[in-house]
């Protein structure tokens, strides 16, 4: 009970220090502000059933303004619209490609780097093969032999990028498998699937979590350019990418319509690169050691 209850403190002292930093640093909270506010406009927006796809040629080509405030496009489509139904749909391809890649990466990665020899041989090599092959071409040959749905796109992004989980999460698993709390749950007796769960895949946690809002940026960005060159999701369907490659011939008549999608992806991509990197640094053991001797080394200074 007194181990549960040291182990819940810490927990919460870790979180409430996590929250302190977030609040203190404005540019990820910002990222966390624009990624939240995103997210919330997506739901509500399918909630209440938006149109974004129906065309009406009278109103083609509009600039900004109180009706429309982004614009409309090439086929008289509200760009804000467009706009909220692509990231719905971006969001979508991207939670659960990480999530499908997260799942096959950490279990490839925690095989090959607790138990080693012949797994660690065979996940190893998977993975080299797959980091020589052409992400591209295995895309497209995806692509052209299913439908370019958003369900294959989830599927063929995470086939993708479930390499880098594999690795990074192999090199964490094999720091932590020689840790004491590890050495001193096998002494104890403890089962493999106990000491995994309870020791490993608590360790090596906060680096999936900062690794799969890394990976969110690339998938994201990925998916944008798939659809630009027409391999990702298809009309009527929105997508930022696809919006940019429709509004392309009206980029000096109808900026609004490629500015306007342009801006969302590099907020979104830079919003989660910017948390991924934060919570890396914030999360990561070594640094959080080398902060409190730090902070040891001032207070007896002070004294002193």
């Amino acid at each position: 009970m007194i181990g549960m209850s040291g182990r819940s403190a810490a927990a919460k002292r870790s979180r409430h220090r996590l929250l302190r930093r977030v609040v203190q640093d404005k540019v990820v909270l910002a990222s966390i502000i624009f990624l939240s506010v995103l997210i919330i406009a997506t739901v509500v927006a399918k909630l209440v059933g938006v149109d974004a796809s129906t065309a009406n040629i009278r109103l083609r080509l509009q600039p900004p303004s109180w009706s429309h405030p982004l614009g409309t496009d090439g086929l008289g489509r509200d760009v804000l619209l467009r706009m909220v139904s692509g990231a719905y749909n971006s969001i979508v391809i991207g939670v659960g490609a990480v999530l499908i890649s997260g799942i096959v990466g950490t279990t490839m990665g925690v095989l090959a780097g607790y138990f080693g020899g012949r797994w660690d041989t065979i996940v190893m090599r998977v993975v080299e093969i797959q980091f020589a092959f052409p992400n591209l071409l295995l895309i497209v040959a995806v692509i052209y032999f299913f439908s370019a749905s958003i369900p294959i796109l989830t599927v063929v992004l995470a086939l993708v990028y479930w390499m880098v989980f594999a690795t990074v999460v192999r090199s964490a698993v094999m720091t932590a498998r020689t840790s004491l709390y590890a050495r001193a749950a096998h002494f104890a007796g403890c089962s493999t699937a106990t000491i995994v769960r309870r020791h490993i895949l608590p360790a090596v946690a906060p680096l999936i979590l900062t690794q799969a809002m890394l990976e969110f940026a690339a998938i994201v960005l990925a998916e944008s350019g798939l659809s630009f060159l027409g391999m990702g999701v298809q009309p009527p369907e929105a997508s930022w990418g696809l919006m940019i490659a429709e509004n392309r011939d009206y980029l000096e008549d109808a900026w609004w319509s490629v500015l306007f999608p342009g801006l969302a992806i590099v907020f979104t991509v830079l919003s989660a690169n910017l948390i991924g990197s934060a919570f890396r640094v914030w999360l990561d053991p070594r640094q959080n050691t080398e902060r409190h001797v730090t902070d040891d080394v001032a207070k007896t200074d002070a004294v002193v």
